[in-house]
């Protein structure tokens, strides 16, 4: 329980101003319901309420709307094309005989095509807007249609029930359909058409009565006077919003984020500040904060005055470009967000003095209430119900909030939800406060005072049957205190074997709210199918499988449990709230019927109008934000914004299976794509079915996937759900222009992935995709110059493959000619795909390339060659393989709801040797050569290795073959090793290649690149390439060792924050380094804890004898620190982020043995400068293969940064101070100039620099150690010590005194011995004074370390 935060009272009592009152977890979103069920959203009076403000809404006639004739108002500019939605608020006088009549009330609507009416804030009537009570938002369209011209009469009961003597207040809310209203076609609602016509009008009446005589409250149409009127762009009350922003363009600067601008109908979390004071306050140059570290980042505008008892409403919401007067908005914001988790907010005056607000965190925010000052206690804050920016606090103040119930056995252990062996237990529901109330629910229902029941003892979690869990929602109530979070926690006791070893998702949520009917996302009311399509059949019908956006999302627990075996030992369960909406097409969705879903389970697996596929939101809105979490197995993302659990749809039966094949195929083939799993289904505790868990093609997927921060244009199946078509326009003005011409085509590579595309196209075209290339794709960019803003693709919704469904394309089907290069009369001739194939087939580079990608993939165990390995079994092909691991995952659960197994005779036929999909593309006989007939594949057949890649003896030699599919047409062979392409653009002959006349001895690591030149035509072969590992080895412990650690790196210089990496984390790396004598094969190397990353899919397989390979957390970001001498050590991006607190990494093999398994930390005896001082952590004497969990075996990088390419890479002073200091300091002289000593440990920094010491932390210069060695036939004195050889400013020259006054340059001057390299980044170096130590006279010697930078300052020593 949190107590009433008691402020810290500043001055701010003494000048005159306060922080009253903020709200930090504004959401437009949220809705909280009371006693009766009534929704309310947000915080603040309801505009359906007397007393809400309506002072600021416009005033008009009815009846309203647009596109009809006879309007008194036309709301054509305020609301087509911008909003579904109008508000109207009309008050009206009421006598106290008529409050008391017991007349009938008659209400009067002419809607089109929807409405809900509230008289004095209670809903009295609604039509084509759902159940009763349910919350129609700002931006939802009306359920269905209406065609009614004329008014429609809504009899509301004796007047007594609803009426008050004095002020009385009707308020409606109308909404149109997205359709035009003279039609009543499902089909069209879906498509989100805009809208052509609306109308409102609206009256009341009192019918006579026996005391009372008839009256018109309200007369219909422009008779019944004016109305208060708000077109809903936004939510009328609940939260703030800038109408200024919301009705006016603004376009932040170019070097802004847009995404706090994309959405400016979202509530604002806002603060208010108080004046008190008999006097008013000049806020100019005031600022607020919610980082004590920088009291003045968001400053007031000049000339703000704060009136006395004024109240002065800021905007936290990071939008402060649009402040005036360079933009439109109508408050003040902001250049931060309040934290809803608790955090800082503090006021400062001009001279950085704390005026007021919380130096400690606040409590955790809600949605439902502000934070704020309380009425009867000023000094005190606590939680308001009932928000009032711009004015005095007012209403319930509740003193904090209630801790939530812990779920726990008798021995007061903790018992979450999970999958459990028991086939019952008792549950103990605890609190650490005695005199709370536990109110709990069993299902699905959240606990409230008048929902559920009170938790007295504890009580057994036992399950019906093998298909029925249990779930159990407990909440806190203390009164004074708002009632605690709800915990949630399904409980899976005993499941059918055939699922025992599927992870499983549970989702929790009001069965008639969230996920039935009356109001969940699969409710579907009243109607009527025709010719399988659902119709209206009154104003009372609706399906909200129609709906779409926002408006039909509703909130839901998500619980993801799973059998061991899976992850990591010690992974955790998640557990959060999420936003959920129906997933499924435009076709599909008037043709769901969901008879039985609150009953059936599982979900009929046999009907894809039964079984509904879900979005799964981690947006915020309903949770904490992206779920992070190791989803997937050996994939390297663990951010998500969106999940889809996808039911099936032609392949029904099996829930994507063929899909998730193609998808994994097309990762193999090393793109980008959307992973997915299988898992159980249960809702409410009721297992509900198989189902694909997979990734969802939207900007954040890329965005994580690439490690963007950048906005990105998606487009997923004709729709471009973010961005737009301007650069997909202009690709497609390149691809029409001469692609014979290089410029051309060099033009088009720029904006397209060609090597990307050609795999996209080679894999559906091998597969045969049905339903496609007009639908079922993804295609992005991001929207920038660099190398992401090409065009790459993605799959999508392949289960039409491989003929697995019976509406597939048999195996003969000829893709290329039947759906890619057709002629203009073809209805595929214009879409989108089919001519970014057929434009890119007329440049001779694209079908030499599409060529090299047959050739990779479908031979020498290419992902796609489906061939035997090697005639002779066990092994299996890739497609077979991954076939395999789909059938372990989901054959059980496949016939434990369906009675049979997944069906394996149409993969079987695919890739059978003879009459298989192979055998049509590359085929010898005549229409069995479809590539080569379409351009495709050569005459001159690709060069064939005598091994090919791999791990080979020392000294290997290579032999290669070539042939011509002509007889008596031969080919000459050439190759490379340097890794460039025998050919160059334009079909000329590589200077670099060699011609192949005998076997190639292979000695070292190294890639062989071959293709056949015609002799006699001059037509080049597809590209052979491999790499080859001479005396390879496995990876192990024995030979692979982390080598380096940047976990903390030093903060982004100013170049760097110019080029949008702002945030440490972004420059992180993790080095491995091969120490034994032979090349390491890296293949099924994976980091498993910490960080994932799986080295079989990255960019470096091999590893040389002393060689080092890096993976990093963003590649661009470590470009622009370190620039491209490392490219070619970079295998990678990890997912997840390296703790600067320290944390395990754990390496393992391909047999999942450990090859590393240790936590690095940040206190001692770990080194303390690698947290955030600037060095990275590296491994001492990683030769000796030393423990990693040792501390001793470690040390900071001498220079900051870390050393990524294993060496020492030189770094001027002015980069060793920009790294070392962040950019205010850095360019400070008298904290980190050369002279300066910032530590004050008698040093200056420049003699830390050329000694690799940290300036950050008091340290000691070593001495030089003194020895006599005979060298050669002479004992000679010498001198060793460290320092740091990339202090590449630096000069170290030794002096000369015989007396210790008077110093010379030392003459002769010493001679240096030796310099030894160490793994930290410093060397040892070993000088000799000339001439015998007998035959010197004495003499004292000093080391000067020279800095050109330095002129006037004493000499470092």
């Amino acid at each position: 329980m949190g107590a009433g935060m008691l402020l810290c009272l500043g001055p701010g009592w003494a000048q005159g101003v306060v922080i009253n009152e903020f709200v930090a977890s504004s959401s437009e979103r949220r809705l909280t319901w009371d006693a009766a069920g009534v929704p309310r959203l947000g915080t603040g009076c309801r505009w359906v309420e007397l007393e809400f403000n309506a002072s600021h809404w416009s005033n008009g006639l009815l009846p309203a709307g647009y596109g009809f004739s006879g309007l008194a108002t036309d709301l054509t500019t305020q609301m087509k094309d911008l909003t579904p939605s109008l508000y109207l608020r009309k008050e009206f006088e009421v006598s106290a005989a008529q409050a008391a009549a017991a007349a009938p009330l008659i209400l009067s609507v002419q809607y089109n095509d929807g409405f809900v009416a509230y008289l004095n804030g209670r809903e009295v009537a609604r039509a084509n807007c759902g159940p009763t009570n349910h919350f129609v938002f700002a931006s939802e369209p009306a359920c269905n249609v209406s065609t009614t011209a004329t008014l429609v009469e809504f009899p509301l009961g004796p007047a007594a029930s609803w009426l008050v003597p004095g002020r009385n207040l009707l308020a409606l809310q109308a909404h149109n359909g997205e359709q035009p209203s003279t039609t009543n076609d499902p089909s069209r609602i879906v498509k989100h058409l805009p809208t052509p016509e609306f109308r409102i009008n609206a009256g009341l009446r009192l019918a006579a009565g026996t005391n009372t005589p008839a009256a018109d409250f309200i007369l219909p149409g422009a008779s019944g006077g004016s109305w208060k009127y708000f077109a809903g762009r936004a939510e009328p009350s609940g939260g703030l919003v800038d109408f200024g922003l919301l009705t006016r363009v603004f376009t932040p600067p170019d070097d802004e984020e847009n995404e706090d601008y994309s959405q400016p109908s979202a509530f604002s979390d806002w603060v208010e500040l108080h004046n008190p004071g008999p006097a008013s306050t000049n806020l100019s140059g005031w600022s607020l904060t919610d980082d004590p570290a920088k009291p003045g980042k968001w400053r007031f505008p000049t000339n703000t005055i704060l009136p006395p008892g004024g109240f002065l409403v800021v905007l936290c919401d990071n939008r402060d470009e649009a402040n005036a007067p360079a933009g439109p908005a109508a408050f003040l914001h902001t250049n931060f967000r309040l934290s809803e988790e608790g955090g800082k907010l503090m006021l400062f005056d001009p001279q950085g003095h704390f005026i007021d607000g919380f130096q400690t965190n606040y409590p955790e925010q809600v949605s439902f209430a502000a934070y704020g000052r309380r009425p009867d206690n000023p000094g005190v804050f606590g939680f308001l119900t009932t928000a009032t920016p711009g004015a005095a606090n007012t209403g319930p103040a509740y003193a904090g909030r209630v801790e939530p119930v812990e779920f726990q056995n008798a021995l007061g252990t903790n018992l979450p939800g999970g999958i459990y062996l028991n086939q019952a237990f008792p549950l103990y529901l605890r609190h650490p406060l005695t005199n709370v109330i536990i109110r709990y629910t069993t299902n699905g229902t959240e606990p409230t005072e008048w929902n559920g029941w009170t938790y007295t003892q504890p009580f057994l979690v036992a399950q019906l049957n093998d298909k029925t869990g249990m779930v159990v929602r407990a909440r806190a109530f203390l009164p004074g205190y708002l009632p605690s979070k709800t915990r949630t926690h399904t409980y899976i006791l005993r499941r059918p074997t055939a699922l025992v070893t599927l992870p499983v998702v549970a989702l929790t949520g009001d069965p008639g709210r969230d996920f039935y009917a009356p109001d969940g996302l699969l409710a579907i009311v009243g109607g009527q199918y025709l010719s399988s399509i659902w119709h209206a059949t009154g104003p009372q019908s609706y399906d909200w499988a129609l709906g779409n956006g926002t408006p039909f999302e509703r909130e839901a627990r998500l619980e993801y449990y799973f059998p061991p075996g899976i992850y990591a030992t010690n992974q955790q369960p998640w557990r959060g709230e999420v936003g959920l909406r129906l997933s499924s097409s435009s076709y599909s969705r008037p043709r769901l019927k969901f008879t039985t879903v609150a009953t059936s389970s599982p979900w009929n697996p046999s009907s894809s109008v039964e079984k509904p596929s879900f979005n799964v939101y981690f947006t915020g809105d309903f949770g904490s934000g992206l779920l992070d979490f190791p989803l997937f197995t050996n994939y390297n993302i663990r951010e998500f914004e969106h999940l889809r659990l996808r039911a099936g749809k032609n392949d029904i039966k099996n829930p994507f299976i063929t899909d998730e094949l193609v998808r994994r195929l097309y990762l193999d083939m090393g793109h980008v794509g959307a992973r997915g799993l299988f898992c159980s289904l249960y809702v409410n505790g009721v297992y509900k079915g198989l189902y694909n868990l997979c990734e969802r093609f939207r900007e954040q997927f890329f965005q994580a996937h690439y490690r963007s921060d950048k906005p990105w244009d998606v487009n997923y199946i004709r729709s471009w759900v973010d961005g737009d078509n301007t650069a997909f326009n202009q690709l497609l003005a390149a691809l029409d222009l001469n692609l014979t011409n290089l410029a051309n085509w060099f033009a088009v590579t720029n904006k397209i992935d060609v090597e990307n595309t050609a795999d996209y196209f080679l894999l559906n075209i091998y597969c045969a995709m049905w339903d496609w290339p007009g639908n079922n794709y993804v295609f992005a960019r991001e929207r920038s110059s660099g190398p992401l803003s090409r065009f790459r693709f993605g799959v999508w919704d392949a289960e039409g493959a491989c003929k697995a469904i019976s509406s597939g394309h048999p195996v003969t089907y000829n893709t290329i000619t039947n759906d890619l290069i057709v002629p203009p009369s073809h209805k595929n001739y214009n879409l989108d795909l089919p001519r970014v194939f057929r434009r890119l087939s007329t440049s001779p580079e694209f079908r030499l390339l599409f060529a090299d990608r047959v050739n990779r993939h479908l031979f020498n165990g290419g992902v796609l060659d489906d061939r035997d390995p090697d005639g002779a079994g066990p092994a299996k092909p890739r497609f077979l393989q991954r076939l395999d691991e789909l059938r372990r995952e989901a054959d059980a659960a496949v016939t434990y709801n369906s009675g049979s197994p997944i069906a394996l005779t149409a993969f079987n036929a695919w890739i059978n040797p003879t009459n298989g999909r192979r055998s049509y593309l590359l085929g010898s006989e005549p229409g069995r050569q479809m590539l080569r007939d379409a351009g495709f594949w050569p005459l001159t057949e690709p060069p064939v290795f005598s091994q090919h890649g791999g791990m080979v003896p020392p000294g290997y030699s290579l032999s290669m073959t070539s042939s011509v599919a002509i007889p008596g047409q031969t080919a000459a062979i050439h190759y490379t090793l340097d890794g460039s392409d025998p050919r160059l653009p334009g079909g000329l002959l590589n200077p670099a290649a060699s011609r192949y006349t005998a076997p190639v001895a292979l000695t070292e690591l190294c890639t062989v690149k071959a293709r056949a030149r015609n002799n006699l035509t001059g037509e080049w072969s597809p590209l052979t390439e491999a790499t080859f590992a001479p005396a390879a080895v496995p990876a192990s412990a024995a030979n692979l060792v982390i080598a380096e650690i940047m976990y903390h790196p030093p903060d982004p210089t100013l170049a760097e924050e110019a080029a949008d990496f702002d945030n440490a984390d972004e420059f992180e790396f993790v080095r491995l380094m091969n120490i034994g004598a032979v090349p390491v094969d890296l293949t099924g190397v994976r980091f498993t804890d910490g960080i994932l990353f799986d080295f079989t899919s990255g960019a470096r397989r091999y590893l040389n004898p002393g060689a080092s390979v890096l993976v990093v957390v963003n590649l661009a970001a470590f470009q622009a620190r370190y620039g491209h001498v490392c490219d070619d050590q970079i295998a990678g991006m990890y997912a997840g982020r390296l703790a600067n607190s320290g944390e395990r990494l754990l390496l393992v093999d391909a047999r999942n043995s450990t090859i590393r398994d240790f936590a690095y930390s940040d206190d001692p005896p770990w080194p303390l400068a690698p947290d955030g001082d600037g060095p990275s952590l590296v491994l001492i004497d990683p030769a000796s293969n030393p423990d990693h969990a040792n501390p001793g075996n470690w040390a900071p990088s001498v220079m900051p940064g870390g050393m990524p390419s294993g060496t020492v890479t030189p770094q001027s002073y002015a980069r060793w101070r920009e790294l070392y200091w962040a950019p205010a300091a850095a360019t400070n002289d008298v904290l980190s100039g050369p002279a300066a000593d910032y530590d004050a440990d008698g040093l200056a920094n420049f003699v830390e620099y050329a000694f690799g010491l940290v300036p950050r932390r008091a340290s000691f210069l070593p001495a030089p150690v003194p020895a006599l060695e005979w060298i050669g036939d002479e004992l000679r004195l010498t001198l060793s010590f460290r320092m740091a050889p990339g202090a590449a400013d630096a000069r170290l020259d030794w002096q000369a005194s015989s007396d210790l006054v008077h110093w010379a340059e030392a003459g002769p001057p010493l001679e240096l011995l030796e310099t030894i390299p160490h793994a930290d980044g410093s060397a040892r170096c070993k000088y000799a004074d000339p001439g015998s130590a007998l035959d010197r006279p004495t003499r004292f010697l000093r080391l000067n370390g020279v800095s050109p930078i330095i002129l006037a300052s004493p000499p470092n020593r």
